[in-house]
């Protein structure tokens, strides 16, 4: 009993010390509001007359005024920043002016105003000392004393949309605002790390207005579902798949529906990265799925793969309009038969006008176009795109544990992504992570490229090096190489607060 008596009086004195604080807080010199009780009724504040009669109610709130004014002039030593006080009295006379007139004749300087009178209550905006508080709040018909705050805020922008247009020399620019880490990664350099720690990050994802459109992503993975918020089809875009057995048999296409359906939903995930609405890059891009046959571990048989790819390769390339994406691979020797078989289709694919993006592989692999290579990754005319550890923002510049890595990666992107895709009949938001989920995250960059400049006939040559040149990167130690960081042309880093920012 006793134990619980002291432990009771240590919980009071640490809540009086609280609650101290807080009055300290609250009672310190600033500018405030004191609302009086005028027992004569409300007056015109902003009167067209000239010479305005003053009646009872004014003489009676000329009268608290000069009261306060003369508590203020007696009591200057008592403040820490007097020069408040000598802007204030240049903001009455303004007032003044600007008015026409002076309702109240304060013969001395003005410290305080009437800035409200409706009904029984008037409102007087002053500027007091800590030590003036109390005593003005004793003054009679005084009932309260508030310290003037900020209460409502116009959003403001902390960017500058004409510097980023000359930047990156977009056709427009739009901006989603609160951004998924996976997307505002991409549009711009590298942030430092007091930026980070200080919660200044910019989570913004800046990208061009022509977003993907008229540029067709093909994928080529296991389900998709299409048709709901994310992924719809609209007079701008369409969203549809086809479905191929295990025969080979292609199905009807179908637009904003479903095509087979796995519980891993690998080809929704890759889906959303690519083109979705909120969590994906080429927001105005078409999506073409195409479903292939895959177990329950999530394994896909050779044969599976190229009645895929043969496919793509006869029907859905359009010249310089198609992204193939293929988030999928494995280890071929580079005199395997298979490695050639899916060598034709890479280059039948390149001379037919697609650009194809694929994974680098999560084997924890140092890939370096070695005799036995990840393909179709390692091909020379493939996009090889690593993962990075974007599950925080202290970890983003870091390769992600399991991602294949070395100087066959082209970029690296984020590889921790969230999405909402409809599993099974529900619609979910999931995180994954993967080298099969920073891969759409470049091919719809790749596709915002080529939608914004439509007449380019682009070769995976130049896209590669439009992806270095706008890159930012690092040496990693392991190997002699460079991580390059996936980024859509938008370098300059701005900070939350609008305070400063960096360009490169």
């Amino acid at each position: 009993m006793k134990y619980l008596y002291i432990f009771g009086i240590v919980l009071l004195f640490i809540n009086h010390i609280y609650a101290t604080n807080e009055e300290t807080v609250k009672n310190k010199e600033d500018y405030y509001l004191l609302f009086v009780n005028n027992t004569y009724g409300e007056f015109k504040i902003y009167s067209n007359s000239k010479h305005q009669k003053r009646d009872k109610s004014q003489l009676f709130i000329d009268n608290i005024l000069i009261e306060i004014n003369n508590l203020i002039a007696d009591n200057l030593d008592t403040y820490q920043h007097p020069e408040k006080l000598e802007e204030f009295e240049i903001s009455t006379n303004l007032k003044k002016r600007s008015n026409g007139q002076s309702h109240f004749s304060v013969s001395n300087p003005e410290y305080s105003y009437v800035i409200s009178s409706i009904k029984d209550t008037v409102v007087v905006y002053t500027y007091l000392s800590k030590e003036l508080i109390p005593k003005v709040k004793s003054l009679d018909n005084i009932e309260d004393c508030i310290q003037n705050e900020v209460v409502f805020s116009v959003d403001k922008k902390y960017y500058n949309e004409e510097e980023i247009l000359k930047e990156t020399y977009w056709s427009g620019l739009k901006v989603q605002e609160n951004a998924d880490t996976q997307l505002s990664f991409l549009s711009q350099d590298v942030v430092n790390e007091n930026i980070i720690n200080n919660n200044k990050y910019d989570n913004n994802f800046y990208y061009p207005t022509s977003a993907g459109q008229g540029i067709n992503i093909v994928i080529l993975d296991t389900s998709f579902h299409f048709g709901y918020s994310e992924l719809k089809s609209n007079e701008e875009r369409t969203m549809k798949c086809v479905t191929i057995d295990d025969s080979g048999n292609a199905g009807m296409t179908v637009i904003d529906g479903a095509c087979r359906y796995h519980r891993f939903n690998h080809g929704e995930i890759v889906s959303d990265m690519a083109g979705g609405l909120i969590h994906g890059v080429a927001k105005r891009a078409n999506i073409h799925g195409v479903s292939i046959p895959v177990d329950n571990n999530g394994g896909i048989e050779t044969k599976d793969v190229i009645h895929g790819l043969q496919y793509i390769y006869e029907k859905l390339i359009i010249k310089y309009k198609t992204v193939v994406n293929l988030s999928l691979g494995g280890l071929r020797s580079t005199t395997d038969r298979m490695y050639l078989q899916y060598k034709k289709y890479v280059d039948g694919i390149n001379e037919k006008g697609g650009i194809i993006v694929a994974s680098s592989g999560n084997n924890k692999r140092y890939i370096s176009k070695a005799e036995l290579q990840y393909v179709p990754c390692e091909f020379d005319n493939v996009i090889c795109v690593g993962a990075l550890d974007s599950s925080t923002k202290n970890t983003m510049y870091n390769i992600y544990a399991t991602s294949n890595y070395g100087p066959t990666v082209d970029v690296y992107a984020p590889g921790v992504v969230k999405a909402k895709i409809i599993d099974n009949v529900d619609i979910k938001d999931v995180t994954d992570h993967g080298t099969s989920f920073s891969t759409p995250l470049v091919s719809g960059m790749v596709a915002t490229i080529m939608s914004e400049h439509p007449n380019v006939e682009y070769t995976y040559k130049e896209i590669r090096e439009i992806l270095k040149k706008n890159s930012t990167f690092k040496p990693l130690n392991s190997y002699s190489g460079n991580i390059f960081y996936a980024n859509n042309g938008k370098h300059i880093v701005y900070t939350n607060d609008d305070v400063d920012h960096e360009k490169n």
